[in-house]
């Protein structure tokens, strides 16, 4: 049973859109801009690694790491290259997303995105797929200089929609992120995606209720 709630936090990879897979692309395209010749076991396993940090804290990673002769704008730069023309051209919702949000805002519930992507990208993505219109606003960990290893950003938009932690869920698909809201007094509530497969049972206990979607939460 889900706690009661007056405000939703929305994630946007995983969560609303059914883009995780495609932040698999950025990694290899860093290795081919730099000429890395790694193992595929070994970028597979740097994919995994970058779920779980900032698109700056990675492109840190790979200059500490590979000792690269370049700054972490540029990596960074080069990544939203990359997700600008994925999310172009396979950007999707997830099932049911447009449906939920709409019969959220329809009651009034106050609705905010809170992403690891930028700002830009994520505002012309949700806006194409036609659901920018049900969200009071964007925040992301790239304004706010965090990630989603500190709640800073679930506090943000709880504060930005005037309800506090225990009355806002955090909807999302990451383990670290449900750990971080339910730590600052959230309800939180997981939703299963294939790319965090291997971290069910961490996402399981980090969250009140744990669902495959938006269609059982609006079957309920």
């Amino acid at each position: 049973m889900i706690p009661a709630f007056d405000a939703a936090i929305l994630d946007m990879d995983g969560t609303i859109t059914d883009t995780m897979p495609l932040w698999a692309r950025v990694a290899p395209a860093i290795c081919r801009r730099y000429r890395l010749d790694l193992p595929r076991q070994r970028v597979e396993e740097i994919i995994r690694e970058m779920y779980f940090r900032s698109l700056t804290q990675s492109a840190r990673w790979f200059i500490d790491t590979y000792h690269l002769a370049a700054e972490p704008q540029e990596i960074v730069d080069l990544a939203w290259q990359v997700m600008a023309r994925a999310y172009r051209e396979s950007a999707r919702l997830k099932p049911g997303a447009a449906r939920y949000l709409e019969q959220a805002h329809r009651r009034g519930m106050p609705l905010w995105v809170a992403t690891a992507s930028g700002k830009a990208l994520a505002q012309e993505v949700l806006d194409r797929l036609g659901v920018l219109r049900y969200l009071g606003g964007i925040l992301t960990c790239e304004e706010l200089g965090t990630d989603k290893n500190h709640p800073d950003i679930f506090l943000e938009a709880a504060r930005r929609m005037g309800t506090p932690p225990q009355r806002t869920a955090v909807f999302e698909d990451s383990p670290h992120s449900l750990e971080t809201a339910r730590r600052a007094g959230f309800v939180t509530i997981g939703f299963a995606e294939p790319v965090w497969a291997f971290a069910e049972e961490r996402m399981r206990a980090a969250c009140h209720r744990y669902v495959a979607g938006f269609e059982e939460l609006l079957a309920q």
